[in-house]
């Protein structure tokens, strides 16, 4: 069984210039960064779609429950970023469109290898766009690394034991949309 797949490339000029005006959005929250020793404690994040806010309470464990995700306010910020969301529903026949979350890895850091859990993880196919990325960065897995360039579409299982790592001198920015469709990506 594969855990990666590429799919095809997609312009993300647009969503680039978008994060350069909203800085203020990464790490507006923390849930999967703190609190605990977290794989991701290296990261930053911009939920731009997942649970309301107004379900958390202090614990994301209970935040990553079944629910029906919502835009957050910073999705008024990102409007390219919503709009590739839902183009992405309609290529890859997406029946729900669930969390949205882009993350941003600093150089020579890493997301430390884990397996994620909880209802996104597996509810919903997963889909990453590589909006900022270079050779010397990987998607890593047991059976391979996934090494994409800037706009590379693809589809991940995260619910098998993975890492990102960043050797390189640049910071890597991915944006993950979660989306339960009937389409067989193994």
């Amino acid at each position: 069984m594969i855990s990666f797949k590429y799919l095809f490339n997609t312009d993300v000029s647009q969503i680039v210039e978008e994060l350069s005006q909203a800085e203020e959005l990464w790490d507006e929250h923390t849930y999967r960064t703190e609190g605990y020793i977290s794989p991701h404690r290296h990261t930053s994040d911009i939920f731009v779609r997942f649970n309301p806010v107004d379900n958390y309470k202090d614990d994301f464990s209970l935040f990553n429950v079944p629910h029906l995700s919502a835009w957050y306010e910073g999705a008024k910020l990102l409007p390219s970023v919503k709009k590739l969301a839902l183009e992405l529903m309609a290529q890859l026949g997406g029946e729900i469109l669930g969390g949205v979350l882009m993350t941003r890895l600093p150089p020579g850091k890493e997301i430390y290898n884990h397996i994620d859990g909880g209802f996104h993880a597996g509810f919903y196919d997963k889909f990453l766009v590589n909006i900022k990325c270079n050779q010397d960065q990987a998607f890593v897995f047991d059976e391979g690394n996934l090494i994409n360039a800037v706009g590379d579409v693809s589809w991940f299982r995260n619910d098998v034991n993975h890492a990102v790592t960043n050797n390189s001198d640049e910071e890597r920015i991915s944006l993950i949309v979660c989306i339960k469709t009937e389409k067989e990506f193994q």
